[in-house]
Parts: C-alpha cells; structure tokens; sequence
C-alpha cells in the first residue's frame, strides 16, 4: 500500500467472495486500480466498468476479453468504474 500511496494512489476497498479477493485503489486521475486474487484454485470473473489495461504479476499484458481466469497469482487492472460481478 505505501508504493502506491507514494504515487497518489489513495483509499483501498477491500471485498471477498468465498477464496476471490479484489483490492480497488482509487487514483488521482480519477480512474481505479483493481487487484484481483483467489486463495487457491482458479475462479472465472467478469468485470463492469471500462478496463483501460490489465496485466499480470509478471508485468505481461492480458488481453482485453472477458471472462478473466483469476487465480493466486494477482492481476492488475486499471480503468474506471471497475468491480467484479462474477
């Protein structure tokens, strides 16, 4: 959290749904930083909102469709709006 807070990323929301966990920073520019992870195994997600970006833990950018495969290794996606919604 300091990292992002360094770069004017401010106020996390935190939400969990069975092992998926999703962290949503809000940035300066108005646009959300959105952390995706499940506890163990892979869960399929469906995001709303408008998905700027999306990478994963090794910086390799993702592609823009949907569902999105979510599993212990984090994923990084930016836009606005964001949330998952299954």
């Amino acid at each position: 959290v300091g990292a992002f807070r360094q770069r004017g990323v401010i106020g996390q929301q935190l939400h969990r749904d069975g092992s998926l966990f999703a962290a949503r920073y809000h940035r300066p520019d108005g646009g959300d930083l959105l952390l995706i992870w499940t506890e163990q195994g892979t869960r399929h997600i469906a995001l709303s909102g408008q998905v700027e970006s999306a990478w994963d833990m090794m910086g390799r950018s993702m592609a823009g469709g949907q569902p999105i495969d979510a599993s212990e290794n984090p994923l990084y996606v930016v836009g606005r709006g964001l949330a998952v919604t299954r």
